[in-house]
């Protein structure tokens, strides 16, 4: 089935309703039915082959390369992404399976060409989250959204990077160090087939499953055009809260996240702002967020 719908497509929408999200059920039907749906020709054509063999050879490159196949059926795929337009229908993933339901999963996501004030903002709300218990997702790009991951790993947390590309495809290769640790110690999760270049129109796609598979969005740094501003549009459409890290009303580079938060994105200066809404509900221990402990230091001082 994810071979017949192009990632993005409003078709993975249309079948799932249809046919009661069930992929036996699509697999089965006839021209008829499809035809009863706004499919593209294309989308119709390729479910009427009913061929499983490009899918057979996927499935077992991935068997012995360690690389899960999580089905939209699966109850480990991420609830939050059945609930999303143009949902995904398989992702691929690599690493630790990290539980992406019952954990608080947040999205960081900025721009590449950080100040220090990024970076330094990016690493220390990364690592504060994760101590509290969260899952911090982002895009494994180079500035900001590697910092947050850099920031997760050195404190032992879980990440999840979620790719522009398909596993085996090798891009970006100055990050590819921080992407083999992550596979050790994280996961990496994608829509795209093995070997899927990325590309211009991959990264949009891409950016849906990160606010998609998160409660909120926390946008560090970004400038008026930053791509991170349509990860913010996407969380927006999808109901997720959106967050940002105030910049100065001097600089350009912190346009984007100033301007959303005139628009009504809350303020983040500390990592508690954003956890504590979400304390309850996810069991988190607040007290063991390093900044939090620094705090009751000098109180007890």
């Amino acid at each position: 089935l994810s071979l017949c719908i192009s990632p993005g497509s409003r078709a993975s929408d249309l079948l799932l309703e249809y046919f009661d999200e069930d992929a036996q059920k699509i697999y089965e039907a006839g021209k008829a039915d499809y035809d009863r749906l706004d499919l593209s020709e294309d989308v119709k054509a390729r479910l009427l082959l009913k061929s499983s063999e490009e899918a057979k050879h996927i499935y077992y490159y991935c068997k012995e390369r360690g690389i899960r196949l999580l089905a939209y059926d699966d109850p480990a795929f991420p609830g939050r992404l059945r609930r999303i337009g143009r949902r995904p229908v398989l992702l691929y993933c690599k690493g630790r399976n990290i539980d992406l339901n019952d954990n608080l999963m947040v999205a960081m996501v900025g721009t590449r060409n950080m100040s220090s004030y990024g970076k330094r903002s990016a690493y220390t709300i990364a690592y504060d989250l994760c101590s509290a218990g969260a899952v911090v997702v982002s895009g494994m790009a180079l500035g900001i959204d590697a910092i947050c991951h850099r920031g997760v790993l050195d404190a032992s947390g879980d990440t999840v990077a979620v790719l522009g590309c398909g596993l085996g495809t090798r891009y970006l290769m100055q990050n590819e160090p921080l992407r083999a640790e992550i596979r050790s110690h994280g996961a990496l999760v994608t829509e795209f087939r093995p070997f899927t270049p990325a590309g211009k129109h991959t990264f949009p796609l891409r950016n849906r499953l990160i606010s998609g598979m998160s409660e909120g969005l926390l946008v560090v740094e970004a400038g008026s055009h930053s791509g991170s501003l349509i990860t913010a549009r996407c969380a927006l459409e999808q109901g997720r809260d959106v967050y940002a890290v105030p910049g100065s009303v001097l600089s350009t580079d912190f346009a984007g996240t100033n301007d959303l938060i005139n628009d009504g994105a809350y303020v983040v200066t500390q990592p508690v702002q954003l956890l504590s809404g979400y304390a309850e509900r996810y069991h988190l221990d607040l007290n063991r967020v390093p900044s939090v402990q620094q705090l009751l230091a000098a109180e007890q001082d």
